[in-house]
């Protein structure tokens, strides 16, 4: 149920990323935006379980390694989806760039409940 509990985490954190793009257009209170930052927050929250699935599919000898290799490419997505989301806000504005954000985050949840279990 972890892999569901993150996805489920995933997506509803773009989802609020896109709300709050609407929330602006809308031109809504601050606090609609405070509300949806925060929905934001315990959303992605779930991404700290990833660390425990990945302990569990590897032997106790290499955790240290698979760890590694878990946090080299969270970090590595996050410097992609900076020059994107960079890119994306200079030709678009920073809604644009944000969105950049939620369709990665759709697209990687999907890829990722793909993947064998």
């Amino acid at each position: 149920y972890h892999r569901v509990l993150v996805a489920l985490g995933h997506f509803a954190s773009a989802a609020a990323l896109i709300a709050l793009l609407i929330a602006h257009r809308l031109q809504t209170s601050p606090i609609v935006d405070q509300a949806l930052l925060f929905g934001f927050g315990i959303a992605i929250s779930t991404q700290v379980l990833i660390y425990g699935m990945v302990r569990q599919r590897v032997p106790a000898s290499e955790a240290g390694r698979a760890l590694s290799a878990l946090n080299v490419s969270l970090f590595g997505g996050a410097a992609v989806l900076q020059v994107a989301s960079g890119a994306a806000a200079t030709v678009g504005g920073p809604a644009l760039g944000l969105l950049t954000f939620s369709v990665a985050t759709v697209a990687c949840t999907t890829a990722f409940l793909m993947c064998r279990d």
